[in-house]
């Protein structure tokens, strides 16, 4: 079975990061180092995490208590909660499912007199396209976060110029991971002084809680090929376990009610190093079979892909909208690809407990396809098939990807010819 998770890091740069954590030493120097890397202009911070960075963001700016903060309607928990935790009031507002921008007259909708920002995340790998936020931004004076987290490909993008904040993360299932680690680009110089007084106040992460992670990576990793993920797959079966649940306690970064407590620390030099080493390299990463990956099954099988119509697709997940997701993920299971409708997403909710209708319905109907980079031809040709049968196909086809020819596999190319061919094959059988 070909496994939805895959780290984007191999054995020999989790050996450097093991042996980081015995050699890497000057933790200060080595952060400029990773900030300037990330961006000349030098605007960056560099923190454990992309959640650390945010939660040191807030405190910096400190922004009056009861102020409102226009969330994006489906993003992880923690983001919420560390709003709150600052005394902030998060106000959620509906995504178009075709393009994850905000729907159309949302923002208008959802502003008020106490609203000061935005946080807005790009979902799944895709590029949304934020002229309409960015014109309400001018227009009213909101501040713009942007969680940059799940669309950074280890290219020169670094999220939209007029951000006030933007976020990237090289946590455990990020691209280019480090493991762990986050960079923050902040224009105004005042609150990087801030954000880094109020960092340097919290205690510097052991060297020893880097390594162990790095040793827990190094066994996810381990389970990437297809044979090794079928028998851990069969083995969670036999005792009982839940495989969607046994992945995602495996992969959560801040377990816990503590996770505040937990994510301020400062990263360690071991953690620094190897976050510089992945900037360095931005070749070595997934970044690009992924998207080609993602674009070929799409000529393939023209489907409901979240983020279809976005400004830039790149597939740091194939997110697909189904009327039968439980129906989807057993036939692609069956078929030996891991999909799941498992996501670690939630629909934000307002004050009043109510949030908008549409995050629930692209919750309810999302199913995590794996990008099986080690498939064969045939492989990708019958997961192309099985997706052209069971998902409804989306009402226009995709828009043209910005993906350039150079980036596409010879293997990738071929899905869409050796899918056509399955379907003639199968269309003559009964004759013959």
């Amino acid at each position: 079975m070909h496994a939805r998770l895959r780290l984007d890091i191999g054995f020999a740069a989790l050996a450097r990061a093991a042996s980081a954590s015995l050699t890497a030493f000057e933790r200060a120097e080595r952060a400029r180092r990773v900030e300037a890397r990330f961006s000349p202009a030098g605007d960056a911070v560099a923190a454990l995490s992309a959640r650390s960075g945010f939660d040191s963001y807030l405190s910096a700016l400190a922004l009056p208590a009861g102020s409102q903060v226009l969330v994006s309607g489906l993003t992880i928990p923690h983001m919420v909660q560390i709003l709150e935790a600052h005394g902030l009031e998060p106000v959620p507002f509906a995504l178009d499912p075709r393009t994850l921008a905000p729907a159309a007259g949302e923002l208008e909708r959802r502003a008020g007199a106490r609203v000061r920002a935005v946080l807005f995340a790009h979902l799944f790998g895709q590029r949304a396209e934020l002229s309409e936020l960015l014109a309400e931004k001018r227009r009213r004076g909101w501040l713009l976060w942007e969680d940059c987290a799940q669309a950074y490909t280890g290219d020169a993008w670094r999220g939209e110029g007029e951000a006030d904040v933007a976020l990237f993360s090289f946590g455990l299932i990020k691209t280019a991971t480090a493991i762990q680690g986050g960079i923050l680009r902040v224009p105004d110089e005042a609150v990087r002084t801030r954000m880094r007084a109020v960092q340097a106040r919290w205690p510097v992460q052991s060297r020893r809680d880097y390594l162990r992670r790095v040793l827990k990576a190094g066994v996810l990793r381990s389970l990437q090929p297809s044979w090794v993920f079928t028998r851990f797959a069969q083995a969670c079966a036999r005792r009982g376990r839940d495989l969607d649940e046994v992945l995602h306690a495996a992969t959560r970064g801040f377990p816990g009610a503590d996770f505040l407590t937990r994510l301020r620390y400062q990263p360690c030099a071991p953690l620094l190093e190897v976050l510089d080493q992945r900037l360095a390299a931005p070749a070595r990463s997934e970044a690009a079979e992924k998207r080609a990956f993602g674009e070929a099954l799409l000529a393939a099988a023209p489907l409901e892909l979240h983020g279809r119509l976005a400004r830039e697709r790149h597939h740091w997940v194939l997110a697909l909208g189904c009327d039968e997701p439980a129906q989807l993920v057993s036939r692609l299971r069956a078929a030996g690809f891991d999909a799941t409708a498992r996501s670690s997403l939630v629909p934000v909710a307002a004050r009043d407990g109510s949030a908008p209708r549409a995050s629930h319905e692209l919750l309810e109907r999302l199913v995590y396809v794996p990008l099986a980079l080690s498939a064969s031809a045939a492989e990708r040709a019958e997961l192309a098939r099985l997706l052209r049968e069971t998902v409804p196909l989306a009402l226009t086809p995709p828009a043209p990807s910005t993906v350039s020819p150079s980036a596409v596999s010879p293997s990738a190319v071929r899905i869409g010819e050796l899918a056509a061919r399955a379907e003639r094959e199968a269309e003559r059988a009964p004759q013959e």
